[in-house]
């Protein structure tokens, strides 16, 4: 975010906002501020000071920043690793692929009995003939055991398998990162940016710890309109 802060005491609000207008400075004015020029040791126009996310100084120049390849080196060092405030937690789902889970109890497979099988019917002994001279007489038929009946058993149904559940994704998220300790508090590279808030001339309060809070690293713009 880059926050402008004027420096002259005698510009009014109509004019800094016509300058903005003209220049296509789209970002927060606010007219001259005694604490913040007066904290940060501003003594020439224009001056710049870069603030990381953590609310420390780590660039500084006076002067101000002219050139694009300048601007583009201070945004570069301000979006760096310590400017970074997402953190994102690995994925944990368990796989869907059709592995079994390596933990848990499985039920086992009950064996499957086989129906008994049939025995065979009797077969019919021969009859002998007769050793007589005489007529034959009849003989009874002889009677013929009726095959036993066979009733199958029912065969178990087996227990399915338990299917495996995927473990929820956590959700990723943004935590701003934490102030180095024991940093004072001062206007120089390495220390504390002091804290200070302005008043655009849009009407827009602006707080510079509010806005590091958020994760945002900062550039402070002291300007002039001549």
């Amino acid at each position: 975010m880059l926050i402008g802060v004027g420096i002259d005491p005698g510009e009014s609000e109509s004019r800094i906002s016509g300058w903005a207008e003209r220049n296509s400075f789209f970002w927060p004015l606010a007219p001259v501020s005694a604490d913040p020029v007066r904290d940060y040791r501003i003594s020439q126009q224009s001056a710049a000071v870069g603030i990381d996310a953590l609310g420390e100084i780590v660039l500084r120049k006076n002067g101000g920043l002219q050139g694009e390849d300048k601007w583009r080196d201070w945004l570069d060092t301000l979006g760096g690793p310590r400017s970074s405030a997402a953190v994102t937690a690995p994925s944990t789902d368990a796989s869907l692929s059709g592995t079994l889970p390596t933990s848990g109890v499985i039920e086992a497979q009950p064996t499957i009995a086989l129906a008994p099988t049939a025995a065979p019917a009797p077969t019919t002994a021969p009859v002998a003939a007769p050793t007589a001279v005489t007529a034959p007489t009849d003989a009874p038929a002889p009677v013929v055991a009726p095959a036993p009946t066979i009733t199958p058993s029912p065969i178990p149904t087996a227990t399915p398998r338990p299917a495996p559940t995927a473990t929820p994704r956590p959700t990723a998220t943004s935590v701003p990162p934490t102030a180095t300790p024991n940093v004072p508090v001062g206007h120089n590279v390495g220390q504390r940016a002091p804290d200070f808030t302005v008043t655009a001339v849009n009407g827009e309060t602006v707080t510079l710890s509010e806005v590091t809070a958020s994760g945002k690293a900062v550039i402070v713009y002291f300007f002039a309109t001549w």
